[in-house]
């Protein structure tokens, strides 16, 4: 046998020197002057970022340009330079252990492109940035017990289209919590069962585009808890413009009105206030607004909501309440009010049901 150990070795070392793969993930920094993405002598790390590295954009003349698509990258951290994004779409996934999307300072040039952030356990949005288009996904991740965080003092804007979409009706929906905050200037969708927030700092979307915008839920309809359209909570705040519904909406936060046109006949459309495990036992729906269809639906967390002073929520189609049969009874009081101008409906069974002190005007 000894006669043959030189050969093994010898065709060892020419496979761990030969092949191409890169076998772990690193850390990308680019380099200064005016660079693009897809050079490999633009990165320290010897090749162009891969899926679970880490990029870093830190020197102060970098002028990076994003030339290809990315693949699903563990972090993205800027600190200085510029970065350029074009009309690409970069993915990041928190595969790293750093997790996070970070851009503290530099020039962040979104123009065209796609940010999609995938949620990880504990991923964490840090730094007040403008998107073009910014999508969050939900993989089947950890859920409530480590939801992707946008940190404190952060606002993420976004002028193109926010995205909140589930991948597979098998997976609860997606969490994001605060206590940074969404500015939407553009639209809002939202597929399957979307992204909830949680019952600690939970997040807000402000609708406050100028001009139209459209919110769109989940297409097939369901109130089945797998296609419920969900975002997190909202503001709608738009001085001018409309607000245009669309299809089956599901909020699993706190719900303002403040100021704006709502358009709820162009499109059929339903709005459904939800509670699902991991969101907030205490919710609050305030400002005055007429809606098409509305629904409540509890998932067994026995949520308390109140109408604020001052709020009557009209609707005009029907009004429906769903609880679960296992389930303890929900609550929904005033001193706001509900006004019904259409049928109401109840899917409640056992101990599941609404309860509380709200009143409601059949008109």
């Amino acid at each position: 046998m000894k006669k043959y150990l030189p050969i093994l070795i010898i065709l060892t070392g020419f496979y761990l020197f030969a092949s191409p793969s890169k076998a772990f993930a690193a850390t990308c920094t680019a380099a200064s002057g005016t660079v693009n993405w897809n050079t490999v002598g633009t990165w320290d790390c010897a090749h162009v970022p891969a899926a679970g590295d880490d990029v870093v954009v830190s020197n102060a003349g970098t002028v990076l340009t994003l030339d290809v698509s990315s693949n699903s990258l563990g972090s993205f951290n800027m600190s200085n330079g510029t970065f350029n994004l074009s009309s690409n779409t970069i993915t990041v996934d928190g595969s790293s252990a750093s997790k996070q999307w970070t851009v503290s300072g530099g020039t962040f040039n979104a123009n065209t492109s796609t940010v999609v952030i995938k949620d990880a356990t504990a991923y964490t949005v840090t730094g007040s940035v403008t998107f073009n288009n910014l999508t969050f996904t939900d993989n089947c991740g950890p859920g409530s017990s480590s939801p992707i965080t946008v940190a404190s003092g952060t606002t993420l804007t976004v002028n193109g289209t926010l995205n909140f979409t589930e991948t597979t009706t098998s997976c609860g929906q997606g969490f994001i919590n605060g206590p940074g905050t969404i500015t939407a200037k553009g639209d809002i969708t939202s597929t399957l069962n979307g992204f909830a927030t949680g019952a600690t700092s939970p997040l807000v979307v402000t609708i406050s585009g100028t001009g139209s915008q459209i919110l769109t839920g989940d297409s097939s309809g369901a109130f089945d808890g797998a296609h419920y359209g969900g975002i997190p909570g909202i503001n709608i705040n738009k001085s001018t413009g409309t607000l245009f519904l669309k299809q089956t909406i599901g909020i699993y936060g706190d719900f303002t009105y403040t100021l704006g046109t709502v358009d709820i006949t162009t499109n059929s459309n339903t709005v459904n206030f939800l509670s699902v495990g991991g969101s907030s036992t205490t919710r609050t729906i305030s400002g005055s607004l007429t809606l098409s269809n509305v629904g409540f639906a509890d998932a067994c967390i026995s949520p308390t909501i109140t109408m604020a002073s001052g709020t009557t929520l009209t609707v005009t189609g029907t009004l429906t309440f769903k609880g679960l049969s296992s389930c303890g009874a929900a609550n929904l009081n005033g001193p706001g009010a509900l006004v019904a101008q259409g049928n109401i409906t109840t899917t409640e069974g056992g101990t599941g049901y609404y309860a509380g002190n709200v009143a409601i005007t059949l008109s």
